[in-house]
């Protein structure tokens, strides 16, 4: 089963992510619908993509008095049910990630685009990845590692 990575350190702030998700989703570029959110400290250039990790525990569907977020085993994504909704929007401070809003009466979260986010496709600074959940830990270690060497070598350099 694949997930969706975020990289803080490598996101740039742009906000192609948030762009190519409402249109995905919604056909028009309109980041106040995207799925994908990048948090901005401008100030300290410091950008931070926020999404829905499908947890595996979900604090959102064990507040949901009515079953409307149920984790599909298969694809791995905590899907949402309309027809299960009452609108009570218990999930949405439940979320630790904040990574859930209610729109037009609609909840709405990361789906991992089916299995093919866009907004992987789209991030020119690969800060954002779809990678095996096996993989995870060797991912981020091999990025911690890259960054140590970057590191290295500026300071040899002066």
């Amino acid at each position: 089963m694949s997930v969706l990575v975020g990289y803080p350190e490598k996101c740039i702030g742009c906000g192609l992510c948030e762009r190519a998700c409402s249109f995905k989703h919604e056909r028009e570029f309109n980041p106040s619908l995207s799925r994908i959110k990048v948090e901005r400290n401008e100030s300290r250039a410091f950008f931070t993509p926020v999404f829905c990790t499908q947890c595996g525990y979900a604090p959102c569907a064990k507040v949901c008095p009515t079953d409307a977020l149920v984790k599909n085993s298969k694809k791995g994504v905590m899907e949402w049910y309309k027809d299960k909704c009452i609108g009570c929007g218990l999930c949405i401070p439940a979320c630790p990630f904040g990574a859930i809003m209610f729109v037009n009466e609609e909840v709405i979260k990361c789906d991992l685009c089916g299995g093919d986010p866009e907004c992987v496709k789209i991030c020119p600074a690969d800060a954002l990845r779809f990678i095996d959940a096996r993989d995870v830990g060797k991912d981020k270690r091999a990025s911690i590692l890259r960054k140590n060497i970057e590191a290295l070598r500026e300071k040899g350099g002066e």
